[in-house]
């Protein structure tokens, strides 16, 4: 009998340390590339950033449902720090993140304020106790990379002379940068490079709509998934990043070789314009 008790009151607490954390947790599949902050999450294969709040109504077990409303809006006070704290940490490219791109303008500084306070309630869930757990969500590209877009990227396009080809064009329908193993790291507008420094992939390249529906560049832990996205699929390209470069390591380089089959490639640009990219990253 005293072993069933004891048996008992470890459950009961299990249940305890799991009520206190609450149930509205953030599900994210191993293979997608999710940082975690604080509070928070900034996922970047699904293009998202979120934010948890908690909050707790006056003590009055007679008065829950009434102090709901109390409850709500300490929940979404709290989510709303918490996701301004996590957006000033996104990674816009590698040399500067958001919050050192807000400090330099003003303008940024009122639209990025305006949207986490447009931020749409993802979930939210009332705990038998009366507190109320709530999650805040951005788009990271539609909204807030879009925000940022016309600062970075300027009307003028980048001018070169093209690379001569040293074999017949290969035909691909993506190109998928496996950066795995050189601590590369997802940013808003990451770039791909040469070995010689050269910009094969930059922001100024990319449609302002295809932007804003899938960034930049695609993101996932898993090389099989990589090929098989929709957005590079069926017949992509890939090519090995040799390592991360810059402050962020948001930038890959690539090789000479695989650079020159890039550019030798027709669709090249096609492909760029329309931001058909995948990086698998650790």
């Amino acid at each position: 009998m005293r072993s069933r008790c004891v048996f008992l009151t470890i459950i009961a607490g299990i249940f305890l340390i799991f009520t206190a954390k609450g149930i509205c947790q953030v599900k994210t599949s191993p293979v997608e590339s999710v940082e975690k902050y604080g509070q928070g999450t900034i996922n970047w294969s699904m293009g998202y950033i979120e934010a948890m709040g908690l909050g707790a109504s006056p003590d009055s077990a007679t008065a829950k449902i009434q102090n709901r409303p109390v409850a709500l809006r300490a929940a979404k006070e709290m989510a709303s720090r918490n996701l301004t704290e996590i957006v000033r940490m996104v990674q816009v490219d590698s040399s500067a993140k958001l919050v050192n791109l807000m400090a330099q303008n003003s303008a940024l500084n009122t639209q990025v304020n305006a949207l986490i306070q447009s931020a749409i309630v993802a979930d939210q869930q009332f705990m038998p106790d009366g507190t109320v757990e709530i999650r805040l969500r951005i788009a990271l590209y539609r909204e807030l990379g879009q925000a940022i877009y016309s600062l970075l990227v300027v009307t003028k396009k980048e001018a070169g002379a093209p690379a001569t080809p040293s074999a017949a064009p290969v035909a691909f329908t993506g190109i998928v940068v496996d950066a795995r193993g050189t601590g590369a790291r997802p940013a808003i507008f990451p770039k791909i490079l040469d070995e010689d420094g050269k910009e094969i992939y930059t922001a100024s390249m990319v449609d302002s709509d295809a932007f804003a529906q899938f960034g930049m560049s695609g993101y996932t832990r898993e090389i099989m998934i990589g090929p098989r996205h929709p957005r590079v699929a069926p017949s992509a390209l890939i090519i090995k990043a040799i390592r991360a470069s810059g402050m962020g390591k948001a930038d890959v380089v690539i090789s000479r070789e695989d650079a020159q089959k890039i550019s030798a490639a027709p669709q090249s640009a096609g492909l760029f314009q329309q931001c058909r990219i995948m990086m698998v990253v650790d």
